[in-house]
């Protein structure tokens, strides 16, 4: 008998899973494409959202509602603190780098209760880096996951952490360490259906060069994507090997940039760059938040064209979107990138040139040190990452002469789109790594279990354990408890209600007021006596509250039993 397929809670924050922002990033895109495809292709009907707050789940609910499917599906929201409610799913899903925190609150209902799986996206800037040290030292067990989009991020990950590993070793005198979290491959997603085809596809293609003054026979070739030198794709190769294909050609070369610039001055310096860089191809720039342009400006191009060359790329999510819109690729050979695109059959592969490892420590210092900071890193990074201008150049002037190879690549690649990247796809490897995530946790042992000595968490222990040498004594459930002569129980509302007392965590009002009422008609009572009265999930909070009582005057707190 088939298992039904997991269905773990998701880790939500509004503005991750959403492309209307100011500051459009890949992972929006693939965070928002995720969730729609998730709820199209999980074969669930009910979602479970785990977010911070009430508001943050009601986005969610909208979010959701907003998906076309043919049942409106439902949800429930798990608070943050319900830990027991993550057991009952089995799993945590986050879309980021951010397994290594959410490890430590596990560690208090036991670490077998659930499993964490994150997502990689930028690996290069000090958060993930950090996540990385922190999965490392941090509760992490083998049925947890850090889900790599590419080959390239995964060793990347793996590099990092082998030099934690080794320093832990080292400094601990540790003779062997295996890092327990998994390491899973499963790209990013495009959903296929939503590009269009035939006489649609046509329509945007004239509605889109008409707008934009470009002929019929000429030649265009598209970059999407945010308009930054330092922190994307420096432009210059791009520009540089345009120029020397459009001098060969006969035909005249557009260049769509369909993106957003962060600030005026980045735009100024792309609009100088192309006009003294290549000025025999006449460059347009689009605002690629807009949802019409991010839907249809592909159907204007011939080439889609992207040369990044920059450590925070790991996968990239628009040349697997242009081979869903039949167009073929010209791309560098740089991480994510060449595992998208195959050299010679959907597209080119261009050539790129780092530093060794070794020639560029002073980067690493200045950055570490906060000399620089991440964008002149990044910066400092790309302006000595070199790309192969002359092939480039080769291969856009092979696809403006070839309409046909333009097509038979653009249509190799639409199909391999389809059958590797389609969300369908990729949310089915989603599911198959919860299931064995799941199939872990029933079949291995905790790495260093919480209990005894061993608390869930050094830095979030009980604070009256860490700070126990403070008080003169402590609460003890055979404390006897009397009722403050001049106070009644329902005095309780008045003093929570005064301004200086509305702080704090106590038991609900009913209870508390309770609680009075069965030491007054006592006489006196054992702590223990009086929290018995309440469930035993409520007794903690309810001995505490009693202490309160005592803090204002309502209560005096006589010897223990002896």
């Amino acid at each position: 008998m088939k298992r039904p397929a997991p269905n773990p809670a998701l880790y939500y924050s509004a503005p991750d899973y959403s492309t209307g922002g100011e500051r459009l990033m890949g992972k929006h895109a693939a965070n928002e494409g995720f969730l729609k495809a998730y709820v199209e292709h999980s074969g669930q009907e009910h979602f479970v959202c785990y977010t911070q707050t009430e508001k943050g789940f009601q986005h969610f609910q909208k979010q959701m509602q907003q998906f076309a499917t043919p049942r409106t599906p439902t949800s429930s929201w798990i608070e943050p603190s319900n830990l027991a409610a993550i057991r009952e799913v089995g799993c945590l899903f986050i879309p980021s780098s951010q397994v290594d925190e959410l490890t430590w609150p596990r560690r208090r209902i036991g670490q077998k209760a659930y499993s964490v799986c994150g997502l990689t996206h930028t690996m290069a800037s000090q958060g993930p880096m950090q996540i990385l040290r922190n999965i490392v030292f941090y509760p992490t067990q083998p049925w947890d996951a850090l889900i790599c989009t590419s080959k390239s991020v995964k060793a990347c990950v793996e590099y990092v952490v082998q030099q934690w590993i080794a320093y832990f070793c080292q400094r601990f005198h540790v003779k062997e360490f295996t890092l327990p979290i998994r390491l899973p491959v499963i790209p990013l997603g495009v959903n296929t259906a939503q590009f269009l085809e035939g006489n649609a596809a046509q329509s945007a293609r004239d509605e889109w060069r008409k707008q934009l003054k470009i002929g019929d026979d000429d030649v265009v070739f598209l970059f999407i994507g945010r308009l930054s030198a330092h922190a994307k794709a420096h432009p210059v190769a791009m520009y540089r090997a345009l120029e020397l294909a459009a001098q060969k050609s006969k035909r005249k070369f557009h260049l769509i940039q369909a993106g957003w610039f962060a600030n005026d001055g980045i735009r100024k310096a792309f609009e100088e760059g192309a006009r003294v860089t290549c000025p025999s191809v006449r460059c347009i720039f689009v605002d690629g938040r807009q949802q019409d342009v991010r839907k249809k400006i592909w159907y204007a191009a011939d080439v889609f064209t992207s040369l990044s060359e920059n450590i925070q790329e790991t996968f990239g999510l628009t040349p697997i979107e242009a081979k869903a819109a039949g167009l073929p690729l010209v791309i560098t050979d740089w991480d994510g990138y060449r595992e998208t695109v195959r050299h010679e059959v959907d597209g080119f592969r261009i050539p790129t040139m780092a530093p060794a490892p070794g020639m560029s420590e002073d980067i690493s210092l200045c950055f570490e040190l906060g000399i620089d900071n991440y964008d002149h890193y990044l910066a400092n990074c790309c302006q000595v990452t070199s790309v192969d201008i002359s092939l480039c150049a080769e291969a856009y002037h092979t696809l403006a002469e070839n309409p046909d190879l333009r097509k038979k690549m653009g249509e190799a690649g639409r199909q391999h789109a389809r059958e590797i990247y389609d969300w369908k796809h990729v949310i089915r490897a989603y599911q198959d790594l919860w299931q064995e995530l799941s199939a872990l946790r029933q079949s291995n042992e905790e790495i260093s279990p919480a209990g005894g000595t061993v608390v869930p968490h050094p830095a979030f222990d009980d604070p009256f354990a860490i700070h126990a040498n403070y008080p003169t004594d402590t609460l003890r459930t055979d404390a006897l408890l009397r009722l403050t002569q001049g106070y009644e129980p329902d005095d309780f509302k008045k003093i929570r209600a005064l301004q200086m007392n509305r702080f704090g965590k106590l038991a609900p009002e009913g209870q508390c007021v309770n609680a009075l009422k069965y030491i007054a008609k006592e006489g006196q009572a054992s702590l223990g006596d009086v929290i018995r009265q309440v469930p035993e999930k409520d007794r903690m909070l309810l001995a505490r509250s009693m202490l309160w009582c005592a803090k204002v005057g309502m209560l005096s707190i006589g010897d223990h039993n002896s």
